[in-house]
């Protein structure tokens, strides 16, 4: 039998001391790339059907976004932010400011 080993090689970036510190920033920068930062967002759909797949409208209708220009408060969770991954070509979303929420 043929067993192949393969090297691995442990880069500690310039600034960090350790590679559990290192390790600590790729959390950080991993979570920061994922989230908005808030457990509340303002979603508003932007485009039209055309060209839509399945999917993507299904995800839009229980999130209760069925036209243009629709807009709605959702919590930001796991499975909130999987459907926003999905339907971001169709939507905007953010964290609404109190002056925002007072407009509306």
């Amino acid at each position: 039998s043929n067993s192949r080993v393969e090297a691995v090689k442990t880069v500690v970036p310039d600034g960090t001391a350790s590679r559990e510190e290192e390790e600590e920033l790729k959390k950080e920068v991993t979570y920061a790339s994922n989230s908005v930062g808030a457990k509340l967002v303002f979603v508003v759909r932007i485009r039209d059907p055309v060209g839509m797949p399945k999917n993507v409208k299904k995800a839009l209708t229980t999130l209760r976004l069925k036209c243009v220009n629709e807009g709605v408060f959702c919590r930001y969770d796991e499975s909130n932010r999987k459907k926003l991954q999905l339907i971001e070509p169709w939507v905007t979303y953010g964290v609404p400011s109190k002056a925002i929420i007072t407009d509306l």
